[in-house]
Order: structure tokens, then C-alpha cells, then sequence
């Protein structure tokens, strides 16, 4: 099967995390925010984050993104969940710089895009597995409108990868077992966040 398993009970799971995470803690002048990735949807990835402010300069995030598609025809499918916390340099979501950290826990079937001799995310491998890890991220806020916000934002994570490479970019002979740690992208994107 090519396709990452559609799973009830896990997205259930997600939404119970999701509303927990809005709902638990108080902070005053509190405020939430929901954001999209652009970048994310260009690749064709669902993708959104919730937030709150737990201070002036503290901000608890949940973003969780889900590719169950194929991208050029080949399988590019993945789920991931980040949760982290950021710091602002000035006010929570005024123009300005902030820095972040974040666990990072991530299933994956997808082809590789890279094409030669490459051992990792060769084009000619299809890579099926999980990982988890942490990473950092920083970026700049932009506020366009009393409600809306424009965040530009990368990291890198440091990912345990545990994954089966198969021959060819469909379901074809296993050829190898890797896992190890490896330095990756973390947070890349352009947000569209919306505050309430």
C-alpha cells in the first residue's frame, strides 16, 4: 500500500490535543491565533497551526500538517505534529523577530526529488517510515491588519529516522533498513496567521 493509513482514532486524538491546547491555560490580555503555511499549500499540503499566548512574550504553538497526496505522480505523503513554544522579542504577535523550539514527531512514504547517486532521498527510492526529534526555528512577524499577521519563519530539527527504502518510487523490492539521527529543514514557511 502506497498510501499513508487513514486512521480515525489518530485524527480524533488530534482534534482532543488541538482543543485541550486552546482551551487550558489563561494568561491576561490572552489571545489565540490560527495560521496557515502558504509555502505548505503550494506543495499541496494541508496544514494548520493553533496558538495562545501564555505572556507577553511567550507563545505555546500546535501545528500539524498532512500530505496524503502525490506530487509529480510519485508518493510524497506525510503527517507530522510540532509542538513548541516561542519567544518574542518584543510582544507576542506585534512586528517583530521571535525564536522558537519544538518536538517533532513525523510519519512519512514518500520518493525521494533528489536525483544521481544520492544514498538519502535518491529519486530513484521510495523511503516508508517515522521519526521524531526537535529542532529551532526563528522568523519576523508582519502585521497587515488588526487581525492578521504575515510570519516568515525557518529551522532546522534534529530527526531519529527510522525508515524502509524500496526500489523505484512505487511498491517495489525492499532494499535496505535506515535509521539513525540526521539534521533536516525544520520550520520553513510564509504564514497566514489570523488573531482572536
Amino acid at each position: 500500500m502506497n498510501r499513508l493509513s487513514c486512521n480515525p482514532q489518530l485524527y480524533r486524538r488530534v482534534f482532543l490535543i488541538v482543543f485541550l491546547f486552546i482551551s487550558g491555560s489563561k494568561a491576561s490580555a490572552q489571545f489565540y491565533a490560527f495560521k496557515v503555511d502558504a509555502l505548505g499549500l503550494l506543495t499541496t499540503t494541508l496544514n494548520v497551526e493553533a496558538s495562545v499566548v501564555v505572556h507577553n512574550q511567550w507563545s505555546l504553538h500546535l501545528p500539524v500538517k498532512v500530505n496524503p497526496w502525490k506530487l509529480m505522480g510519485k508518493p510524497y505523503q506525510y503527517a507530522t505534529i510540532m509542538p513548541g513554544v516561542r519567544y518574542w522579542f518584543i510582544d507576542s504577535y506585534s512586528r517583530g523577530w521571535f525564536v522558537g523550539v519544538n518536538a517533532v514527531a513525523e510519519v512519512h512514504n514518500f520518493t525521494g526529488l533528489v536525483g544521481g547517486n544520492i544514498d538519502y532521498f535518491s529519486h530513484n527510492h521510495r523511503y516508508r517510515g517515522w521519526g521524531y526529534g526537535g529542532g529551532i526555528s526563528g522568523g519576523y512577524s508582519f502585521p497587515i491588519a488588526k487581525r492578521w499577521n504575515i510570519e516568515v519563519e525557518a529551522g532546522v530539527a534534529n530527526l531519529y529516522i527510522d525508515h524502509t527504502i524500496y526500489q523505484g518510487s512505487d511498491e517495489g523490492r525492499k532494499i535496505a533498513y535506515q535509521k539513525g539521527f540526521f539534521i533536516v529543514p525544520g520550520k520553513i514557511g510564509v504564514n497566514i496567521v489570523y488573531l482572536f
